[in-house]
């Protein structure tokens, strides 16, 4: 019997022009990190939004989905745009910005916009063998 399962897979980047310091590089590496951590800690969050998704839309297939925010000086992430988009990801993508829209990091060291990106892809595990 063969079942399915989703691979769930984040990445936050925070889009930078050329830095020509390295107390400017050494900010916006912090900043990473927090970008880093507040995806790490929100992850089971972002995967009840697919989840969710999917049980009201049986054949959603998954893709990859990017929103772009800015980085606010007091730690919130505004302004969503999406960059990319699957077919039928329109409630994940409603789901993540309500999500996100609770979320507040520390407050960053550099401005600019922030992408982050999720893939939700369809998986089938190794079958199973039964007597």
């Amino acid at each position: 019997m063969k079942s399915k399962y989703f691979k769930f897979t984040i990445f936050g980047g925070i889009c930078s022009f050329v830095l020509s310091s390295c107390v400017a590089k050494q900010a916006l590496n912090q900043d990473q990190e927090l970008i880093n951590a507040m995806m790490r800690q929100n992850q089971t969050a972002f995967e009840a939004c697919y989840n969710q998704a999917k049980q009201k839309n049986p054949d959603l297939k998954g893709g990859t989905l990017v929103l772009r925010f800015e980085h606010a000086p007091d730690g919130t992430l505004v302004a969503p745009r999406p960059m990319k988009r699957f077919i039928g990801s329109a409630p994940v993508e409603s789901c993540l910005q309500q999500t996100l829209a609770k979320v507040q990091t520390e407050r960053p060291r550099t401005r600019g916009p922030v992408d982050l990106q999720w893939n939700f892809e369809s998986v089938a595990s190794a079958p199973s063998f039964e007597n």
